[in-house]
């Protein structure tokens, strides 16, 4: 009877320290390798000679895709601190750019100015 009730009370505390215990070096729920809660990725479509959503957030690393979606309306996308242009007047259907250190990036469309918005970069 007392071998029972050890081993009963064994197994119940080598399930509760298993169950608690975690791995610190795991950063797979994390969306970047700093912590930040920001999504690696976003999207901004250009549709209506406007930028849909005009502001996002990224992780430091993280990628915006600019999707061209106004028909033959030529459009471009230009960072007002030059970090990055596609300021080509051609047609496509997208354009990525990575940014990799955090702040605010601004960014207009050259051909058409009062569209413009803002990358946010944690």
């Amino acid at each position: 009877m007392k071998v029972r009730r050890i081993i009963a009370a064994l197994a119940i505390t080598s399930l509760a320290l298993f169950g608690c215990s975690s791995d610190s070096d795991d950063k797979s729920d994390n969306p970047s390798s700093e912590g930040s809660t920001a999504p690696m990725t976003a999207e901004i479509v250009i549709a209506d000679n406007a930028f849909d959503p005009a502001d996002v957030t990224i992780a430091a690393g993280g990628t915006v895709t600019f999707k061209f979606d106004d028909g033959q309306i030529p459009h471009n996308v230009h960072a007002t601190n030059g970090e990055f242009d596609d300021s080509g007047n051609r047609l496509r259907t997208t354009y990525e750019v990575t940014l990799d250190e955090p702040g605010t990036v601004e960014y207009t469309d050259l051909l058409y100015p009062d569209m413009k918005g803002t990358i946010t970069v944690e």
